[in-house]
C-alpha cells in the first residue's frame, strides 16, 4: 500500500503501521517505514514523522530501546544498534519535527558507542554540534536534549574536548532560555573534570537506580 498512487492509502497505512508496532516487530517496521520516507521531499517527510509522534508513542519508543524485552539481550542489543543507525541517518536531514529530534538524540546519546568503530564518539559530536545550531526548532527544550546527548557522547572521547565543541556550548550558555543554560554550564563543568564525568555518566546506565 506504501507504492500505491493514493496519497490518502499511503498516510493510512503509514498511520496503521504506527499502531501495530510492537516490541516484535519494530525493526521490521520501522525499516519499512525509513525506506518509504526516505525519498520524500523534506516537507513531506517531517510532516509524516510528526503526525505519527505524539509524547506517549516517543516516552514509549524510549522505553523500548533502553529496556527491550527483557527476554533476549542479544535481540536488545542488535535493536538498539538498528535504532542508532536509522536516527543517525535521519538526523542528518535538515527538516525534522522537534520531537523526533529529541527521541533521536537521546538515542544517540545513550547508544551511539554500539555503533564504534565505524562511528568515533568524535564523529557523533559533530552532527550534534550540527543539531545544536539549527534554528528552526519550535520547542527550546529540544536543544536541552541536544546539549545532554553531547554531554554523554564526550564522556566517551579521549583527550577531553576540542576547541570548536567547547566554543560553541559556551556561546549558547549565554542563551536565553534558563535550561539551554543550565545544560551548557554542565556540559563545561563536567568537561573540567573527565574522570567525574566518565563517574555520573557511565556507559548504558539510562535503567539503572541512582543511589543518592
Amino acid at each position: 500500500c506504501l507504492e500505491d498512487g493514493d496519497e490518502t492509502l499511503r498516510r493510512k497505512t503509514l498511520d496503521l503501521l504506527y499502531k501495530m508496532t510492537t516490541p516484535v516487530n519494530v525493526e521490521m517496521v520501522v525499516a519499512r517505514m525509513m525506506v518509504y520516507l526516505t525519498p520524500q521531499a523534506d516537507e513531506y517527510r517531517a510532516e509524516c514523522a510528526g503526525n505519527l509522534s505524539d509524547r506517549d508513542a516517543a516516552h514509549n519508543l524510549m522505553r523500548l530501546v533502553a529496556e527491550g524485552t527483557g527476554e533476549d539481550e542479544a535481540a536488545d542489543a542488535e535493536l538498539r544498534t538498528f535504532a542508532v543507525r536509522s536516527y543517525l541517518g535521519l538526523m542528518e536531514k535538515p527538516n525534522l519535527p522537534d520531537l523526533l529530534v529529541q527521541v533521536g538524540v537521546w538515542v544517540v546519546g545513550e547508544y551511539g558507542h554500539l555503533l564504534h568503530p565505524q562511528q568515533t564518539p568524535e564523529s557523533v559530536q559533530e552532527l550534534l554540534c550540527s543539531l545544536l545550531e539549527r534554528q528552526n526548532y519550535q520547542d527550546p527544550a529540544t536543544r536541552c536534549f541536544v546539549v545532554t546527548a553531547m554531554t554523554k557522547v564526550q564522556a566517551l572521547i579521549e583527550g577531553g574536548v576540542s576547541d570548536k565543541v567547547l566554543s560553541l556550548v559556551k556561546r549558547y550558555a549565554r542563551s536565553l532560555d534558563y535550561r539551554v543554560q543550565q545544560r551548557c554550564l554542565d556540559f563545561i563543568s563536567l568537561c573540567q573534570h573527565s574522570a567525574t564525568m566518565r563517574q555520573v555518566l557511565p556507559v548504558d546506565a539510562s535503567c539503572e537506580d541512582i543511589s543518592v
